[in-house]
């Protein structure tokens, strides 16, 4: 089976060598907020500023949460493609055009910490969150390529990284 046959795989590269190799990379994540403003979070039809600003918030610290632990955790390009950083994450607050930006450093437990308020601040505010463990199950195509991805890889390794 190929991926492209369940919607998976790589394009193919226009490069005599098959492919792009770099020596750096740099990682960007931005959380929108002028993007969030515009969603609300209406209970029984009825929007209010005050819980719409808590969904937003919640949005924010989620946003900020999972770009911080992957990063803590270690990210990659791709399947075999590790990104290494060199330096801690740093984070910059763009709030007003022409004005020096704001830089600052998050820990995974502070970013968590931080999400947990944001949650229980909406909740207070009437909005609903869900701690019960959402469990997605993949295709069986996909976990037929997937297996069949990791036995090349593990051939390849035994035969000495072809």
């Amino acid at each position: 089976m190929k991926p492209s046959e369940i919607n998976h795989g790589n394009i193919i590269a226009e490069s005599k060598n098959g492919g792009v190799r770099c020596a750096y990379a740099e990682q960007t994540t931005v959380v929108s907020i002028g993007a969030l403003r515009k969603l609300r979070f209406p209970l029984d039809g009825k929007s209010d500023y005050k819980t719409d600003d808590c969904g937003r918030a919640v949005l924010v610290a989620l946003g900020l949460c999972a770009a911080v632990l992957a990063s803590e955790r270690g990210t990659s390009l791709r399947s075999r493609c590790h990104l290494i950083a060199t330096e801690p994450r740093k984070w910059e607050l763009v709030d007003r055009p022409g004005e020096t930006q704001r830089e600052f450093t998050i820990t995974g437990n502070d970013a968590a910490a931080l999400l947990g308020e944001a949650v229980e601040k909406a909740e207070a505010q009437g909005l609903k969150w869900m701690y019960e463990k959402l469990v997605l199950t993949p295709v069986k195509e996909l976990v037929a390529l997937i297996s069949e991805s990791q036995r090349i890889q593990a051939t390849a390794d035994e035969k000495g990284g072809e």
